[in-house]
């Protein structure tokens, strides 16, 4: 599955363009079971101003690959990690709860679904769309509460189409 590409994007930040070894460190970081972050983290080593990018990239992204590493597969481990100050953590969280297309994280990935963070909001709704045990309706109801928050445009839209397919499906 999804996890098969970690190997290919952990070959992708060895080389190319700051900006391609970012998407790469970005993805890996919501993909990646932790194993890999003392081996991204060497790519920030030196004093070059690419080495000093990488670093804070990875830094900023170091606490996604510490909560893989702690929670691994397990479900409750990931709820909690709903509530992580760090807004990527919280996105990975979501994701992994999806992944697990387990129903008992519905009412966690409802709350993530109001999340301060689009990305946040996006993955959680998501998962849910990708799990498939939701009433449309509490989906409509947070869509209702939050339609006329530009800064959500984008999650809304999703929100409206996964709505819509809850809906079609009854």
């Amino acid at each position: 599955g999804y996890k098969a590409a970690v190997s290919t994007l952990y070959n992708a930040t060895k080389s190319g363009s700051v900006g391609s070894k970012t998407a790469a460190i970005e993805a890996l970081s919501m993909l990646d079971n932790g194993s890999l972050l003392s081996a991204l983290v060497k790519l920030g080593s030196g004093d070059s101003e690419e080495a000093k990018k990488l670093k804070k990239i990875v830094a900023d992204r170091a606490p996604r690959f510490v909560a893989a590493k702690e929670c691994k597969s397990d479900k409750k481990c990931w709820k909690a990690k709903l509530t992580d100050k760090d807004s990527g953590v919280r996105q990975r969280a979501a994701l992994e709860l999806g992944w697990s297309t387990s129903s008992d994280a519905v009412p966690e990935l409802m709350k993530a679904a109001e999340d301060t963070d689009a990305a946040v909001r996006m993955a959680a709704i998501q998962s849910l769309d990708k799990i498939g045990k939701v009433e449309f309706d509490k989906l409509q109801a947070i869509y209702d509460r939050w339609e006329k928050k530009i800064e959500y445009k984008n999650v809304n839209q999703e929100l409206k189409r996964v709505i819509a397919r809850l809906k079609s499906d009854k």
